[in-house]
């Protein structure tokens, strides 16, 4: 929500989610992406040039709603986390999810910068989180 209330966005779209899953300390999304010998600084900066490309006048004020592909990301991250057994959605699952809506925004900044959902879920597999 942040990055869509500081680019003065009407909504969160999936290009929103794609940027706070790539920024500093997002947790094992970020984690899954350097896992995985793909950098996340890069895919931040366009998620965000991206979303202030379609942006508009200053932050919004109060409220922002998730936009459609973006509430659909979210219904998919919870299909994941259910998949892994987890109890918990975690910016792993979301990553996932915008992966999985292949035809978001977000899923194709991710996939044009090398981004997969197998190679995620390999490095995931293969790295299970602490005490889960």
């Amino acid at each position: 929500m942040e990055h869509a209330h500081d680019l003065g966005s009407p909504e969160i779209g999936t290009l929103h989610l794609v940027a706070a899953l790539t920024e500093t300390g997002s947790g094992r999304a970020g984690d899954a992406l350097q896992g995985t010998g793909v950098d996340p600084a890069p895919i931040h900066e366009a998620a965000l040039q991206a979303s202030s490309d379609s942006s508009h006048d200053g932050p919004s004020p109060g409220h922002i709603p998730f936009a459609a592909d973006s509430k659909k990301v979210l219904e998919l991250s919870l299909r994941e986390a259910i998949h892994g057994e987890s109890r918990y959605i975690g910016t792993e699952h979301i990553l996932l999810g915008v992966l999985r809506d292949e035809k978001s925004p977000g899923a194709r900044l991710l996939t044009d910068h090398g981004v997969s959902a197998e190679s995620v879920r390999t490095w995931l597999d293969e790295n299970p989180a602490d005490g889960l």
